[in-house]
């Protein structure tokens, strides 16, 4: 795999549920899979947005309820409810015939890293070196709780979350190769979850003080994963 990336951990249980059904997929199992792929998306659409979103807004609120946090997360909320509806709404769609792609684009994510010397399941995506650079030249201030660039502090975050939109969301779309309507819907689902989430960070970002840029730098950094993790794997 290449590198840099970014990741984030997963259950082995996801794993072994993606595992199983891209098994049956390439067996040509005759019984219909869309229902338990719209279970295992849904699933990994709700970790997407708790480990980006919530979890940031969460450690925001509990250090200060400002009222730019407690916004952020009613829109995570929303958008996981519009999110995890459309998923349902397309589930009749996801015949046999279009999920091996995107399954097998899914299960190429997972990799064990090492953490504190245990293999943990993660979910691995790749992002440019010009992104992981503007990150490495962010963090070191936000840490200190010192940026005086915050518009792009959070155009970093924003940048690297929609790296993983496309890994996780997109690409899988596009896989399934629906038609026009379907096509058109989840696209636009996608975008707007896009649009809402950026701009929240942005008015965050714009209301926090600089004892809270911490908070920011270690959920950045989290994701950022060294190059020796994925080789001691």
């Amino acid at each position: 795999m290449s590198v840099p990336f970014i990741a984030y951990p997963t259950t082995q249980e996801l794993v072994d549920n993606v595992a199983s059904l891209n098994t049956r997929l390439k067996q040509r199992d005759k019984e219909k899979q869309g229902p338990f792929a719209t279970d295992l998306m849904r699933q990994a659409a709700e970790d997407l947005l708790t480990v980006f979103f919530a979890d940031l807004f969460d450690a925001l609120k509990q250090a200060e309820p400002r009222q730019s946090y407690r916004e952020g997360s009613a829109v995570v909320r929303d958008i996981r409810d519009k999110l995890l509806h459309y998923l349902g709404w397309a589930s009749p769609f996801f015949g046999n015939d279009r999920l091996p792609p995107a399954v097998e684009h899914y299960f190429s994510l997972f990799r064990p890293l090492n953490v504190n010397g245990d293999l943990v399941p993660h979910i691995t995506i790749s992002i440019s070196p010009a992104l992981r650079a503007r990150a490495d030249a962010v963090l070191p201030d936000l840490m200190a709780g010192q940026a005086q660039d915050m518009n792009e502090c959070i155009a970093v975050f924003n940048d690297i979350i929609l790296e993983a939109l496309q890994t996780l969301l997109v690409r899988p779309k596009d896989l399934m190769k629906f038609n026009f309507i379907v096509n058109k819907t989840l696209s636009g689902v996608i975008s707007l979850m896009s649009n809402l989430t950026t701009r929240s960070l942005e008015k965050a970002g714009a209301d926090m003080p600089a004892e809270h840029q911490p908070i920011l730098a270690r959920h950045i950094a989290k994701f950022l994963v060294a190059p020796q993790a994925l080789q001691a794997a």
